[in-house]
């Protein structure tokens, strides 16, 4: 700032200074009231003021300067007279130099250069003390949260559990919330770690989920985000949030001490409320992925409870891979199922083999979700038994060009985050072996087996043996066995066995009142006994006991509708 009476002088002192500092900003003032005025609003670093001035001189304004700015700016006194009474006067009242008028642009040069030093110093020690601040604060913090880990994870020694019960930090009753940022569903690792680079934790590394570590930087976005899931559980009682290590990189994990003074789930919709507004700012703040937390069991006593409540969290935050579940459960919601998969590789492959590939689709999905028990079966096993599935598919076909298909939707199914897009990768798979089967179904070996298959179908009741059928399609018996079985993936007789029985079972169901050896003579047996076993071992039942069993379900469909 240029503080002078004389419209010339402030406009010839504001030209030299902005000649020798072209990025500076330069304000003026033509008496020393106007100047404490604008010191307050525009904060200058350094004023150029008169000595001599109407209304109130600068050594006045050096005097209230002094007295009612709230910082400090460096002042140099100019005067056009050589007096050595008022540049005393000047310094002794704290002013930083004295320079005569007309002003020398050296000597201007050589104040500018000892005023930028000093700032220069000043910020290099304001930066060091900042430092040494924020690692006290770190190494508080992480000394904090090894407590927590060591407390949640019941390793606290005597001493320590005594000085972490004397914090107060788990007093009363509370729950413990574990709460994970999840990247948005099939985004690539390499691109959440763009998302990391751009404001997310920079301190999460692969290791045990049940290791702290305190993030050894943490940029403005990272630290607003915590502050941000700290603040929404607060809502609830007195929250204290830390960071802790993910299993992987890409999928940070905090965990939040809640104490509370009432029951957390008579707050439910409120949550929600508040979770969804979470998510919201986390939308504002540029991720695409989700918030999801798994809240823990209620314990009257946190510093005894705690542990468990923590445990309870861990086991339901997997649970979160269905949708139906939406971003927050709570342990109590949990029912936990084995799962178990109706469908097999043989149906499917049936399927695809006929070219329904939409019906093998459908068969997939509708036996996968059943499998996953509305959100209740424990999601790994979901995804193990469904790679099961498609691996033995891709067995049942061998050479096919299946298995490397197989291979990355095995892979994509045990990396993906939510049970709609295990659902996705499945559809995409099942279509690829559609058109692979279809592509290699051209050649005229499969034309032929395919003939072959069709006539199975229709004549599955004739006494069909490989030698005949064979016959009938001009080929060598051994040859066509094995080109069959390299078709098929299945032996001639193990497919005829395999038509009879699903016609038997058809013929069992329907309430025509056959006995069953008249059955077993319609779906080409000659010996009952050969056919009972033959079923029993096929169907886990003999005869008599699925028809019972196939009577007792479509009784019980008639009494439900």
């Amino acid at each position: 700032m240029i503080v002078d009476d004389e419209p010339r002088h402030r406009r010839g002192m504001a030209g030299m200074l902005l000649a020798s500092r072209p990025g500076c900003e330069v304000f003026t003032a033509g008496d020393g009231a106007k100047a404490l005025e604008m010191a307050g609003i525009d904060r200058p670093e350094v004023i150029f003021t008169d000595i001599r001035m109407p209304q109130m001189d600068g050594l006045t304004f050096l005097r209230r300067a002094n007295e009612a700015l709230p910082y400090k700016p460096r002042v140099v006194m100019l005067s056009a007279y050589n007096l050595f009474e008022y540049a005393q006067e000047a310094l002794r009242q704290g002013a930083f130099d004295y320079l005569l008028k007309p002003v020398d642009v050296d000597k201007l040069e050589e104040v500018l250069a000892r005023l930028e030093k000093i700032y220069r110093e000043e910020r290099e020690a304001r930066d060091r003390t900042q430092a040494l601040e924020e690692q006290m604060t770190a190494a508080s913090l992480a000394h904090q949260g090894r407590l927590i880990q060591q407390w949640l994870s019941g390793s606290l020694s005597g001493e320590e559990e005594r000085s972490w019960v004397s914090a107060g930090i788990a007093d009363g009753s509370g729950v413990v919330i574990v709460s994970e940022l999840e990247p948005a569903s099939g985004e690539r690792s390499v691109s959440t770690a763009e998302h990391l680079d751009r404001g997310m934790p920079s301190g999460f590394r692969a290791s045990s989920p049940d290791i702290y570590t305190e993030p050894r930087s943490i940029s403005l976005s990272a630290d607003r985000l915590h502050r941000a899931l700290e603040r929404a559980w607060s809502a609830f009682g007195t929250a204290l949030t830390i960071a802790w290590d993910a299993a992987d990189w890409a999928r940070p994990r905090w965990v939040t001490i809640l104490q509370i003074g009432t029951s957390l789930g008579e707050w439910r919709e409120e949550i929600y409320r508040v979770t969804a507004n979470l998510q919201a700012e986390l939308a504002n703040a540029g991720y695409p992925g989700r918030w999801v937390h798994a809240i823990g069991e209620e314990c009257v006593d946190l510093a005894e409870g705690g542990p468990q409540s923590y445990r309870t969290a861990l086991a339901a935050l997997p649970y979160l891979f269905y949708d139906q579940h939406g971003s927050v459960l709570f342990h109590d919601e949990l029912l936990p199922m084995q799962p178990a998969l109706t469908s097999d590789a043989a149906e499917l492959f049936d399927l695809l083999n006929a070219g329904d590939t939409d019906g093998a689709k459908e068969l997939c999905r509708t036996a996968v979700t059943a499998m996953s028990a509305d959100g209740m079966a424990e999601p790994q096993s979901v995804k193990d038994q469904t790679c099961l599935l498609l691996l033995k598919l891709a067995d049942s076909k061998s050479g096919w060009g299946m298995n490397t298909l197989t291979e990355e939707a095995v892979r994509q199914i045990r990396a993906c985050r939510r049970f709609a897009e295990l659902l996705e990768i499945l559809d995409s798979v099942l279509g690829q072996m559609g058109v692979t089967l279809k592509d290699q179904k051209k050649s005229k070996r499969e034309l032929v087996i395919d003939s072959c298959l069709e006539l199975m179908r229709e004549r599955y009741m004739e006494d069909l043996s490989l030698e005949s059928v064979a016959e009938s399609f001009r080929f060598n018996p051994s040859y066509f066995s094995t080109l069959f079985k390299e078709a098929t993936g299945r032996s001639f007789s193990d497919v005829l066995i395999e038509i009879r029985m699903r016609k038997a079972e058809e013929l069992l169901r329907d309430s025509s009142g056959l006995k069953v050896y008249e059955i077993a003579e319609r779906c080409g047996f000659r010996d009952t006994k050969y056919f009972s076993r033959s079923f029993k071992k096929h169907v886990g039942a003999t005869p008599d006991a699925y028809r019972h069993w196939a009577g007792q379900q479509k009784s019980g469909e008639g009494r439900s509708r």
